[in-house]
């Protein structure tokens, strides 16, 4: 089942990345409050086991904020984000 919520995990993330470089980063900032969520959830369900995804979700929610202030930091957020989850699919 892990692996299946990874997958999950990782779709959300590419989808926020390909959104965060459309001219309004209300799409991309949306989806990765999902993730966060989604990561959130399965870390306190014991889907998700790795202490580092937790940390993910952490850092979404430290750096979301910078969709509207610093697009560049944001999309590098979008992207590191979803670097990171293909590397656990």
């Amino acid at each position: 089942m892990e692996q299946e919520y990874l997958q999950i995990l990782a779709f959300t993330a590419s989808s926020a990345l390909e959104c965060a470089k459309e001219p309004s980063p209300y799409g991309a900032l949306r989806l990765l409050e999902v993730l966060q969520q989604l990561l959130e959830f399965g870390s306190a369900q014991g889907i998700l086991r790795d202490p580092a995804l937790a940390s993910l979700a952490e850092r979404i929610a430290q750096e979301s904020g910078t969709a509207l202030t610093d697009r560049s930091r944001f999309q590098s957020l979008a992207e590191e984000t979803a670097l990171a989850l293909v590397d656990f699919v």
